[in-house]
C-alpha cells in the first residue's frame, strides 16, 4: 500500500484551480467564513478509487484511468475559458463524457451503489416468500425489467430459502473495497449517463466581471440529471444541460450569463455542498 497513490480527488485539482483569482488566490468556505486554501487536499479522500483483485492485491488502475480522463477534460476546460466560441463537436463530446464521469465518481454515488447492491440482495433472498408478480414489482426500483425479473425469480427458486439467506449474510459483510462488490462498480454507469447527456441540449454561460461562479464539492445533482442542470467549470464559465428543445440533433449554444443565472448557480453549489465551497472572492463566499 505504501507505493500506491493515497489521496484521491473526487473533484479534480485542475477543475478547482479554475476558480482561483488571476493572482492564484483560492478561498474555501467549509464553515461560517471562507479562508485561503489549496486544491491539494480539498475535495479529496484517501483510497477512494484503489482497486483490489480477487487476491486482495491493490492497484491504482482506476485512479490512473481517471487521471487520463482528467487530462483530456482539462484541455477542453481551458479551451472554453480562453475562448468565446461555441465549443467544437469533439470538445462537446469530451465535456459530456467528463461530466458523465463526474456524475458517477463522487463518493456519495459510489457508496450509494454499494448500498443498493445489498438492498437488491435482500430482495433476492426473499424470493421464496413472494409471487413472481410481487418479485417483479420489488425489483422495479432497481431498474430490472419484467422479463429479467421473471428469469431471476425462477432461477432463485432452485435454491433453498436457507441457502439464499446465507448468501445474503455474506453479501452484507462485504466492505466497499471488496473485489466481490467494489463500490467503484458505480463507474460502470458512465456509458448510460453519457448516453443521456448526449440527448440533451448543451449551453455555455460566460460570467463577465464582477459576476463569477463558485464550485461546491458536490457539483452535480445526484439524481434526475435528465431534468437539466448547470455546473460551473471555472469562475467565468458554466455548462448547462437541458432536455432537447427541438426534434433532431441536440444543440450547443453560448451566451452571457445573467446575474440571476450566476446567483442561482452559486446558491445551488453552496446549498448542495457536503463540506466545502470554493471561489476566488472571499466576500462572495461569505455572503452565500
Amino acid at each position: 500500500m505504501a507505493t500506491l497513490k493515497r489521496n484521491h480527488h473526487y473533484v479534480p485539482q485542475f477543475w478547482q484551480k479554475h476558480f482561483a483569482s488571476p493572482s492564484g488566490s483560492l478561498y474555501a468556505r467549509g464553515g461560517a467564513t471562507a479562508k485561503l486554501a489549496s486544491p491539494k487536499r480539498l475535495m479529496s479522500a484517501d483510497w477512494i478509487y484503489t482497486a483490489f483483485d480477487q487476491n486482495w492485491l491493490a492497484s491504482d488502475t482506476i485512479e490512473d484511468s481517471l487521471s487520463q480522463a482528467e487530462a483530456a477534460a482539462s484541455a477542453a476546460y481551458r479551451s472554453l475559458v480562453a475562448g468565446t466560441l461555441v465549443p467544437s463537436v469533439p470538445v462537446q463530446h469530451n465535456l459530456r463524457h467528463f461530466i458523465a464521469l463526474q456524475a458517477c465518481r463522487h463518493p456519495d454515488v459510489l457508496d450509494r451503489g454499494h448500498r443498493l447492491a445489498k438492498k437488491l440482495g435482500a430482495v433476492l433472498a426473499r424470493a421464496h416468500s413472494m409471487t413472481d408478480t410481487e418479485f417483479g414489482d420489488a425489483l422495479l426500483p432497481f431498474w430490472v425489467d419484467s422479463s429479467d425479473a421473471k428469469a431471476m425469480f425462477f432461477a432463485l427458486k432452485t435454491s433453498t430459502p436457507e441457502a439464499l439467506e446465507l448468501e445474503l449474510q455474506e453479501l452484507e459483510k462485504l466492505t466497499p473495497h471488496d473485489p466481490q462488490l467494489p463500490h467503484t462498480e458505480a463507474l460502470k454507469a458512465l456509458s448510460l449517463i453519457e448516453g443521456q447527456l448526449a440527448t440533451m441540449d448543451l449551453f455555455v454561460l460566460d460570467a463577465a466581471p464582477p459576476l463569477e461562479f463558485v464550485l461546491g464539492d458536490t457539483p452535480l445533482p445526484q439524481n434526475d440529471l435528465w431534468k437539466g442542470f448547470v455546473v460551473p467549470i471555472a469562475r467565468t464559465v458554466a455548462l448547462g444541460f437541458q432536455p432537447a428543445q427541438h426534434a433532431g440533433a441536440p444543440t450547443c449554444t453560448r451566451r452571457a450569463a445573467t446575474p440571476a443565472d450566476v446567483a442561482a448557480s452559486n446558491q445551488w453549489q453552496f446549498q448542495n455542498s457536503a463540506k466545502v465551497t470554493i471561489g476566488s472572492n472571499e466576500a462572495l463566499l461569505n455572503a452565500l
